[in-house]
């Protein structure tokens, strides 16, 4: 069982989300806050944080809409048994045509059964009102988080533009319904007392919580205005992520100037006829570079064009953005888009998020010195003019320093991670911790590198899901888990499964019948904290309400279960299973446990640049946009909170995805932090094989299995068994390492 939780920066890789996520994924590129009632979807999360599906018929439709049938099939390694049950894949659009021919049918499908609820003549009861109206949620969620996925990944640009297209029609649609006084007067008649199940007494009581938080008692003329914020704040989101997405940059590198780096990233950037190596600022172009690459100066520049995507387009898109958001909160009541955006979330409040922020800083603190002092001495042996870690430099220099004082080599250690065994390991540890069955899924996918799964609990399948890992023009740049489609009843009373999917950006293998992608360690992060986003999706989608199904929770919970998952890439058991049944060496015990020696040797410069994004997002959306100085406030809280001082004129605010997905609540990676830490604890205090299978099985069932069922704290704590604390946070601040 590992022991800590993980030192990785998850800003660089994260998502959606939304999820989202909202997600969730997630995670998040394009997930678009249309209205509070429909769940976003990422990235990321929440994904992201950035569905459809039905029945096993060879043409089905989604929202109404004919899908034409696919034309390619997933690249999966040939399976000893293929899934059989009647999941239904992805609708291939061939054209935009099509694309937009089924958006329209989905959309007059929404609206008739949107009108059908406002016109609706009896009295409203479960059976004949609140599930109707659940479906015709369901149905909004779906269509726009297909939308989302393919406008994020379709390798087809036109297609990416249709399915952005499509998004700002539905949240037209989302808009109407949020202010449909009809809706909001016949869901008010339900006698919420007289309803026996307590989730379907949440539904209610949350959906006209949302109601007057969409803006259904403003006067006419507000709500006018309201439409136009609304879809004003569709635009500009996707603009921004497209501006983040399409921006790919590049610098050019003589041989000498690769020192350092692995060999597989030689080979798959191999120098042209004039003696140089282009290397981009996508993912697995930029992070060997940080890492490993001993040229400094290659290093800057690749660092510099990275901080710049997005620059200068979206320095005006992100400022119009923050002020739609703000007439929109001032509209509905609120002070800023900050204290609208917290008003439902665990911390409540923005003041409550910035004493957490600076909590988090003040514990931090006396490790980040120690932690920034050892960085700088190991750079003045190299550079004895030196007076400051420059922020290309930190990847690199606490590589060095685990290789000096644990006698730990990264690039030893990526060799034991090609991808495939990383994917098939991670299947065998969630059948190890959850007993869930993953099994390769023919399926039609949108890329030929896309593989296909099913998931199966006890035999039976529980859902689908997709692994898009490699990076390509025009895709997604981050990493994100994005829900597809959620669970719920066919026509016909038929369950329709789950879908999901990873979208992340690892290396591609190169040239060779034994060429391999190699994962570095915190790709391997990466890689269990998004499956986390998408076992929670899976599992909470038996859930009965949309509301509280897949990664439907407080936004700042939706990353305590995947930094839970990510825990098990520091067990020794879980990493050695990453080398069964292929002919190279497994891990060797010795080796994790120098991982896990030098695992908190950043750990305090981490959590205070974690803070600094945390309240970068913070403030920008507690401000009066027409006040901000976007250099100038980045700066100011750069200086205040990261150790790492600024690299001049680059534009991080360009670029930071998650000001779209996660808006003010960039804090709910370190709250989230908090809570997984204090969960794992618990896990930790279990001594023997079984205890800690029923720690697990508990885990799922109170935890994962409940969804949005109930408020999320209450949920942690049941699974506590005790009050949430920040011991195990602390410990880990305080987790001493040698060599300092």
């Amino acid at each position: 069982m590992p022991m800590h939780t993980s030192n990785h920066n998850k800003f660089w890789y994260s998502t959606q989300r939304c999820a989202k996520l909202w997600r969730r994924s997630s995670r998040s590129a394009a997930l678009l806050v249309i209205l509070s009632l429909v769940a976003c979807n990422s990235g990321s999360l929440h994904s992201a944080q950035p569905g459809v599906g039905n029945s096993a018929s060879v043409q089905t439709t989604v929202a109404g809409a004919a899908i034409v049938p696919p034309v390619a099939t997933t690249t999966n390694p040939p399976p000893t048994e293929r899934a059989t049950h009647p999941a239904q894949g992805l609708p291939l659009l061939p054209d935009t045509a099509t694309q937009r021919a089924r958006c329209v049918a989905g959309l007059e499908s929404l609206r008739d059964a949107f009108h059908h609820l406002e016109r609706f003549p009896g009295v409203p009861e479960q059976a004949n009102y609140l599930e109707p109206l659940n479906q015709l949620l369901q149905q909004l969620d779906n269509i726009n988080a297909l939308a989302s996925l393919y406008a994020n990944v379709h390798p087809n640009a036109d297609m990416r533009e249709a399915n952005e297209h499509c998004q700002r029609e539905l949240s037209q649609i989302a808009t109407e319904i949020g202010l449909s006084n009809a809706l909001y007067q016949r869901l008010k008649l339900v006698e919420i007392d007289a309803l026996l199940d307590a989730k379907t007494k949440r539904f209610v009581i949350e959906m006209l919580s949302d109601f007057k938080r969409s803006g259904v008692q403003l006067a006419a003329a507000e709500q006018n205005q309201l439409r136009h914020l609304q879809e004003r704040i569709v635009e500009l989101s996707q603009d921004y992520s497209r501006n983040i997405r399409e921006d790919v940059r590049s610098v050019t590198a003589r041989a000498q100037a690769l020192d350092g780096l692995p060999p597989d990233f030689i080979s798959t950037h191999p120098l042209s006829a004039e003696g140089h190596s282009v290397i981009t600022t996508d993912y697995p172009s930029f992070f060997p570079v940080m890492r490993y690459a001993h040229n400094d100066a290659l290093r800057e520049r690749l660092y510099r064009q990275f901080a710049n995507r997005g620059y200068p387009s979206n320095q005006q898109t992100l400022l119009a953005l923050l002020q739609a958001r703000y007439l929109l909160a001032q509209l509905l009541g609120y002070p800023d888009y900050a204290s609208y955006a917290t008003e439902k979330l665990m911390i409540k409040t923005p003041e409550r998020a910035q004493r957490f922020i600076d909590r988090i800083d003040q514990l931090a603190r006396p490790r980040a010195k120690q932690d920034y002092r050892a960085q700088l001495l190991r750079l003045q042996r190299q550079y004895p003019r030196l007076s400051a870690v420059g922020e290309w430099q930190r990847y690199y220099i606490v590589n060095l320093l685990k290789e000096e004082q644990h006698d730990l080599d990264p690039q030893l250690v990526r060799q034991h991670f090609p991808y495939a065994q990383v994917r098939d390991g991670i299947f065998q540890l969630v059948k190890r911790l959850f007993a869930l069955e993953v099994r390769p899924w023919e399926t039609p996918v949108w890329h030929p590198s896309v593989q296909a799964y099913a998931l199966y609990e006890n035999g039976h399948p529980i859902g689908n899901f997709y692994l898009d890992m490699q990076p390509r023009e025009g895709k997604y740049k981050h990493a994100a888990f994005f829900s597809i489609r959620s669970a719920g009843r066919e026509a016909g009373g038929l369950r329709q499964l789950p879908l999901g999917a990873l979208v992340c950006n690892f290396p591609a293998p190169g040239l060779g019948d034994d060429a391999q992608a190699f994962l570095d360690h915190g790709q391997v992060v990466t890689f269990l904290h998004e499956f986390g986003h998408l076992l929670h999706f899976m599992l909470a989608s038996a859930q009965p309400w949309s509301t509280q199904a897949g990664i439907r929770t407080e936004l700042d919970f939706v990353e305590a279960p995947s930094q839970m998952l990510e825990e098990w890439a520091w067990d020794y058991e879980t990493l050695r299973d990453f080398s069964i049944g292929t002919n190279r060496p497994a891990i060797s015990a010795e080796l994790v446990q120098k991982m896990n020696a030098a695992r908190y040797l950043a750990h305090g410069t981490w959590v205070r640049r974690q803070g600094y994004y945390a309240a970068l997002s913070l403030h920008l959306y507690r401000s009066n946009p027409e006040l901000l100085d976007l250099d100038r406030d980045m700066l100011r809280l750069q200086k205040q909170y990261s150790p790492y001082p600024h690299t001049p004129d680059t534009h991080f605010y360009a670029n930071f995805g998650h000001l779209v997905g996660y808006s003010s609540n960039y804090y709910t990676y370190m709250w989230s932090k908090v809570i997984a830490a204090d969960m794992l604890a618990h896990f930790q205090q279990a001594d023997t094989a079984a205890e800690r299978a029923h720690t697990a099985q508990r885990y799922k069932e109170l935890v994962l299995q409940a969804g949005g069922s109930a408020p999320a704290m209450e949920l942690v704590e049941t699974f506590l068994k005790r009050p949430l604390n920040f011991d195990a946070f602390k410990n880990q601040l305080s987790a001493d390492h040698s060599g300092l």
